[in-house]
């Protein structure tokens, strides 16, 4: 799913994520990804994929997705509200809400 996405997708870019959407038959898949660029400690990387999936709301999201979440260095810094705006934001521009 992931190599699909990364490849084919739409790229659509915030001031935390760049996010690649890809129409896809099936219901919706996320995946949230933190490169050692972004974080070099791999404690760090799995705590910017926590955050990024404990931001995400799912049910509010349409079926036929898959989406590639990739994180930046800020996510790492920024509150919890404001990745959660940021995300949706993301979500709209791509038109993925409901």
């Amino acid at each position: 799913m992931v190599d699909a996405v990364m490849k084919k997708g739409r790229v659509i870019h915030s001031s935390f994520f760049m996010m690649r959407v890809l129409p896809a038959p099936g219901p919706f898949r996320m995946a949230a990804i933190s490169p050692v660029k972004a974080a070099h400690k791999a404690v760090d990387r799995n705590k910017m994929r926590r955050r990024v999936y404990a931001a995400v709301s799912v049910g509010k999201l349409k079926e036929g997705f898959h989406v590639a979440l990739i994180a930046r260095q800020t996510v790492l810094e920024a509150d919890h509200s404001s990745l959660k705006a940021d995300i949706e934001a993301l979500f709209v521009k791509a038109g993925l809400l409901r």
